[in-house]
């Protein structure tokens, strides 16, 4: 059953686990999908490897979460199908974080609440310890924090795809401001809420530099 049990397998197991044990018994592996278009590109099996690191630390050891799952699979077929691995990450992301209760402040100022309105700023600021965006005159009493610029399309972008399917996150086409933005939004606020960098990020960053 070994070749059945890799990474980025989805798979149905039929396993032995005993009220005192630590470890299960794995009986039976039956590959479901096999994800093969994930391997043909090092880009999209890194994005994919970082949902699996991300749904990983952020949710318990033995916690049934089929909300969770059904997320994590649409992402990997939609990556598996040959999607932008940096918007897709981006959008499983924010709606992973919204499923289990950590999304974000976007739609308006954390300090203030004024919205994001189309007289108000073009550039906004988010700060991970808030949990949300700040507007410039919010910002200004924010003096030693760790505060990210943030244009308003892409705040505005994540907080729309809180509301898509996964399906229909692919009708949205994100300009290259979108991928760089959020990920600095998300992965500084991922950080924040476990604790520590995700190996993945580390991984994809050297891969980013490698390619310039």
């Amino acid at each position: 059953m070994g070749n059945n049990l890799e990474p980025l397998t989805h798979v149905r197991i039929g396993f032995f686990h005993g009220e005192r044990a630590e470890l299960v018994r794995v009986e039976e592996s039956l590959i479901v999908e096999g994800f093969p278009g994930l391997r043909t590109d090092v880009g999209r099996m890194a994005g994919a490897h970082c949902l699996l690191e991300i749904t990983n630390e952020m949710t318990r050891e033995g916690l049934s979460m089929p909300q969770v799952f059904s997320l994590l699979l649409s992402f990997l077929r939609i990556l598996d199908s040959g999607e932008d691995a940096a918007a897709m990450t981006r959008f499983f992301e924010i709606k992973l974080l919204t499923i289990l209760g950590y999304l974000p402040h976007l739609d308006g100022c954390v300090s203030c609440r004024e919205g994001l309105n189309g007289e108000g700023p073009r550039t906004v600021f988010f700060s991970a310890a808030k949990g949300g965006v700040l507007c410039p005159e919010c910002r200004e009493g924010m003096a030693g924090e760790d505060l990210i610029p943030l244009s308003v399309g892409t705040a505005r972008l994540l907080s729309a795809a809180v509301r898509f399917e996964p399906e229909k996150l692919l009708r949205l086409k994100p300009d290259a401001s979108f991928a760089s933005e959020g990920s600095a939004v998300l992965d500084g606020f991922i950080r924040h809420q476990i604790g520590k960098e995700l190996k993945t990020r580390v991984f994809l960053d050297k891969l980013k530099r490698t390619a310039l």
